[in-house]
């Protein structure tokens, strides 16, 4: 992988640089070997600051809970961000019917 590679797939310069001052010089050939994930992680860390959340169900099932009155509903909240909840939440409706992703939905219970 290149830098503009990297920056073309969405990877901020500040998580980059957080990467590579997390690993530190090498003076070997390829005997150490950094895991993906260590990059991917510090991604995670900065958009987890800049980035806000979303909500939204790709592969949809509708789903309608029959002990639960039609004209029932609640307003839950969700943070746009998680760690920082000042900076903002979505107010989302909740009835007896929603949607929930297909692959979260099963009629055999699985331990």
């Amino acid at each position: 992988m290149t830098l503009d590679g990297l920056k073309r797939r969405g990877y901020t310069s500040e998580a980059i640089n957080n990467f590579i001052d997390c690993i530190g010089v090498t003076r070997r050939g390829n005997e150490n070997v950094v895991s993906f994930n260590v990059l991917e992680n510090h991604l995670r860390r900065d958009l987890d600051k800049k980035c806000p959340r979303s909500f939204c169900v790709l592969d949809p099932i509708k789903i309608v809970i029959s002990n639960v009155p039609e004209d029932w509903h609640l307003d839950a909240e969700g943070f746009l961000y998680p760690d920082n909840p000042e900076r903002g939440a979505v107010k989302f409706p909740l009835s007896n019917s929603f949607y929930i992703e297909k692959s979260d939905f099963s009629e055999v219970d699985d331990k």
